[in-house]
């Protein structure tokens, strides 16, 4: 079925990409990466092609910066190359994805009983199999007789079980052991700690919670807006303001009894009232719509959590109003309650404040000389 061009609607932002940034040359161990690519014919050396099914070359670049700055791909389209390439997978290499589904019979629905769809790479095949929370979990942690998971993260645990984990940032995480999935159709479930604010049925839970995996713990961010009825500006507002921020974090070991509550351990509460901002320059960036109160009357939201580090840094978002284009991305160092780096980020691709980029160490892994900026 041939696909409507009425349905094929770019905003005019996404065929202009930001200007590269030189990285210095220097390996980035980290990034945020923008959740919408640009269209655009930029090449530098991690472009990638491959041919689509109807012989178009399709071409993916991969621009670096140091965050808190958001990296982001290029991707391009053209008549496909008369010299045909082909990269081949090493013997003893493969690949897995999996995909956990609810299962659409009605009696199973809501009862903690799942699809999981999963590709290998070496067989070149997808497999379907029915697999259940296991009992004494379902027992403990459903609610009159229903067992609600929608998946809104997945992170790749690996080990010799190649375990997977499901994350429902509004309620835990299903753990699947892939290499056992046809002997034990099992899923272990973690709770996540602490009492989320909003809703799943109108709120984005990206907006206020992330979860990552930092040397073999679970890593996981609450954050939650301040609110006030006192306007420092006018005496006219009738509704609650923006009055700062708080975050926690907790942590746990993957390995840990999913059965004990208290594995999670609280790292840090961080109040933003009481942050450093005076030691980091780029603060003069952030809009001050209160004096002396750098986050007061303005919106901080999308918590990022960095995976490779223990150090407590976390990126956000910032505008002044969720509807805004212009906006900010800050790293902020949660256990001692310290801004390191401030960046603009350009959100005119995205209506309001949503899912709009994620951490990764692809760049670890890409030979990048495209031009970056360092921050903190």
């Amino acid at each position: 079925m041939p696909i409507s061009k009425d349905l094929i609607r770019l905003k005019k932002a996404s065929l202009h990409p930001p200007p590269a940034l030189d990285t210095g040359g220097d390996i980035i161990p980290w990034v945020l990466l923008e959740y919408k690519a640009y269209v655009a014919d930029r090449r530098n050396d991690t472009t990638a092609v491959a041919e689509s099914r109807c012989g178009r070359e399709i071409q993916v670049s991969f621009f670096a910066a140091r965050p808190p700055r958001v990296s982001y791909l290029c991707v391009f389209c053209r008549p496909a190359a008369t010299e045909e390439h082909q990269d081949e997978e090493e013997e003893n290499e493969f690949h897995m994805v999996a995909a956990l589904c609810n299962d659409n019979d009605w009696l199973a629905i809501g009862r903690g009983r799942f699809i999981l769809h999963v590709y290998n790479s070496k067989l070149k095949t997808w497999t379907a199999t029915k697999v259940s929370v296991e009992d004494q979990h379902f027992q403990k942690y459903q609610d009159q007789g229903y067992f609600v998971h929608q998946n809104t993260r997945v992170l790749a645990v690996g080990g010799e079980d190649a375990t997977i984990a499901f994350v429902d940032l509004w309620q835990g995480i299903l753990l699947c052991d892939l290499a056992h999935v046809k002997d034990k159709p099992w899923l272990s479930y973690v709770p996540l700690p602490g009492t989320p604010s909003g809703s799943p049925l109108c709120d984005d839970a990206c907006l206020t919670m992330d979860i990552a995996l930092v040397n073999g713990h679970f890593k996981f961010v609450r954050h939650q807006l301040q609110w006030t009825n006192n306007c420092p500006t006018c005496t006219c507002c009738s509704h609650d303001i923006e009055d700062g921020w708080t975050a926690a974090i907790w942590t746990r070991p993957v390995s840990a009894s999913s059965l004990l509550d208290d594995s999670w351990q609280l790292v840090c509460d961080m109040d933003s009232s009481g942050m450093d901002v005076k030691s980091t320059p780029d603060f003069e960036l952030l809009p001050k719509l209160v004096a002396n109160e750098p986050f007061q009357l303005l919106d901080v939201s999308h918590p990022t959590l960095i995976s490779h580090s223990d150090d407590g840094t976390v990126c956000f978002m910032v505008k002044i109003n969720r509807g805004d284009a212009e906006a900010w991305v800050i790293a902020v160092n949660t256990v001692n309650n310290t801004l390191q780096g401030v960046a603009e980020f350009d959100a005119t691709r995205y209506t309001r404040t949503a899912f709009s980029y994620l951490h990764t160490r692809i760049s670890k892994y890409l030979n990048n000389r495209a031009p970056g900026n360092s921050a903190y």
